[in-house]
């Protein structure tokens, strides 16, 4: 019965949409999306461990997934799993649904936006976020959550919990190529060549700090203007 109330729940709930559909209509239902996205159930894992893989810990998301074919489909739940490199979703506290990577073109997810790009390490498509975007550039960024290990207490002979950390690193994609970049004001303004001068005065001027993301789309738009 449980199982028939679950399957109830997922083909009352659809929605799929042209890319002018109005994205605030948020639901649950991805098993009937297959005509466009591709994936698979499984169960949640039960761990003792702090924190999780997944991008956000609050799965209280509203995301929005491109296909190829220029379809959206909106929905709420959606994750990023960092480890495995795919979206997800929950509707129960047991059940995550898998997205296939092979159709998905980009995804809004609390309105941050996430492309394929090949990884320069891996060289593989690897999800990046786009934080922001100039007239020949973009600036992105790769986020994993890396597991630490507890700590045992030699007096109790207790250990703290199995941790998640998260791990960021920025890329600057011009081109057509990557190269990782760091956030610091001495090291960014070198990546604008020529413009180098009027990029950190405008910086300066402003007193903009590099390491804030909020502020990179800013200096792009600055950069733009040159």
């Amino acid at each position: 019965m449980k199982f028939k109330l679950i399957i109830f729940f997922l083909f009352t709930n659809i929605v799929f949409s042209q890319s002018n559909s109005d994205s605030s209509r948020l639901v649950n239902n991805f098993s009937a999306l297959a005509p466009n996205l591709s994936g698979a159930w499984v169960k949640a894992p039960v761990t003792l461990t702090k924190g999780s893989e997944y991008l956000y810990d609050n799965w209280s998301t509203n995301g929005i997934i491109t296909t190829y074919d220029d379809k959206t489909i909106s929905l709420k739940g959606l994750n990023y799993d960092t480890r495995i490199n795919h979206f997800v979703a929950k509707i129960k506290n047991d059940s995550i649904y898998i997205f296939d990577n092979k159709n998905i073109k980009e995804v809004l997810l609390n309105k941050v936006k996430f492309k394929k790009y090949i990884h320069p390490k891996y060289n593989m498509n690897t999800y990046f976020q786009v934080l922001a975007i100039g007239k020949d550039m973009e600036i992105l960024k790769r986020s994993v959550k890396k597991l630490k290990s507890g700590v045992l207490n030699p007096l109790t002979q207790k250990s703290t919990p199995n941790t998640y950390i998260n791990k960021s690193t920025y890329y600057l994609f011009s081109n057509g190529e990557m190269k990782e970049i760091k956030l610091k004001k001495k090291h960014f303004v070198r990546l604008f060549g020529d413009y180098s001068k009027p990029i950190s005065t405008f910086i300066s001027e402003n007193k903009l700090s590099v390491n804030k993301e909020k502020n990179l789309q800013v200096i792009l738009n600055f950069y733009n203007t040159l």
